[in-house]
């Protein structure tokens, strides 16, 4: 994902990716463009190197996330520190678009087993921690003892032991994809989200996008007039997971940060680079644009998993391939 926004934005500005050391080994012939970090000293590298940049762009899970938010405070482009913690914590986020008039599944936080009468609870249920991304230790629960099983589970998962319960949706899983700046909705994507209950667990398998269903795609508009409305101040890049029923989504947690289905949307609509800039830059630009309206094309990201554990790096313009996951990314145009 950071090398094909690299990519993107040096169309328009000088842009270099920030990565480890332990990283030097990348296959790709642009890594011209990556600047290593010394990450046994990360907190002084990465101020001293940030005051070499106008801008900075935060890809990272929610802990790491929020402590780069801190350190970067002023330079990174995205939403304000407080914002990201909310947004990155699967409880508060809750609460958080609940109070802007946003459907929410009924969700509950979890410090510890003992917090929770499982014989109460309206089955099923998805356990999940609270500080964690990708789908990582999410859990269906059917039953009682399921629940009280996962819910150990998914605390030993979490950085902070703090986990979620929250009320299964029936419905297609998707995603929203959005830009906003000065208190508008710059761009936005809804993406349908392939997801693999095996085991009462779940795993992300990858997009296609867009969704060009007028009925989800006004819902979805509608969904993020009220986010905007509610917080105009959010700049940046919004992820949003839902569960779309009768058209109308369903929010179910968000991530204040580039998520996946960019990389898909970097390549229908290249233009996108050119808007993050403008965001950043204060100019005039148009708003509410949508990715169904700007493209005929569709794409199609897939995540597999590989039986080697080898660690090397090595992607380009539609595959990544590191250890054992594999992600490629097709583009389809209509026929005729």
């Amino acid at each position: 994902m950071a090398y094909t926004l690299a990519k993107l934005l040096n169309n328009y500005v000088e842009t270099h990716i920030l990565i480890s050391h332990s990283l030097s080994h990348v296959h790709r012939y642009v890594i011209n463009t990556a600047r290593y970090i010394d990450c046994s000293h990360f907190d002084e590298n990465i101020s001293e190197i940030a005051e070499e940049y106008d801008r900075i762009i935060v890809i990272a899970p929610p802990i790491e996330l929020i402590k780069l938010a801190k350190i970067l405070d002023g330079k990174m482009w995205g939403p304000t520190t407080n914002m990201i913690e909310i947004l990155s914590d699967k409880h508060t986020t809750i609460a958080a678009l609940e109070r802007c008039g946003i459907t929410v599944p009924k969700t509950v936080e979890i410090r510890g087993v003992s917090d929770v009468d499982f014989e109460s609870l309206e089955y099923p249920v998805v356990v999940k921690p609270c500080m964690l991304a990708g789908s990582e230790c999410v859990y269906m629960s059917r039953n009682p003892n399921d629940a009280k099983k996962y819910v150990a589970k998914a605390l030993m998962c979490d950085p902070l032991h703090r986990a979620v319960i929250q009320q299964y949706v029936e419905g297609a899983h998707g995603s929203i994809s959005t830009i906003m700046g000065h208190g508008k909705i710059i761009f936005y994507s809804v993406n349908k989200q392939l997801i693999e209950l095996e085991n009462n667990i779940f795993r992300y398998r990858g997009n296609i996008l867009p969704v060009r269903d007028s009925g989800i795609v006004k819902n979805v508009h509608e969904l993020l007039v009220k986010f905007a409305q509610c917080y105009s101040d959010v700049e940046g890049h919004i992820g949003f997971d839902v569960v779309i029923r009768n058209q109308k989504p369903i929010v179910v947690e968000a991530n204040p940060r580039l998520t996946t289905p960019f990389i898909a949307i970097a390549k229908l609509y290249p233009e996108v680079g050119r808007m993050i800039i403008d965001t950043m830059m204060n100019r005039p630009l148009d708003t509410h644009i949508y990715l169904g309206n700007v493209t005929d094309k569709t794409a199609t990201i897939i995540l597999m998993e590989r039986e080697s554990e080898a660690h090397h790096l090595v992607f380009d313009d539609s595959t990544f391939i590191y250890g054992k996951r594999e992600l490629r990314l097709s583009i389809d145009y209509p026929s005729g």
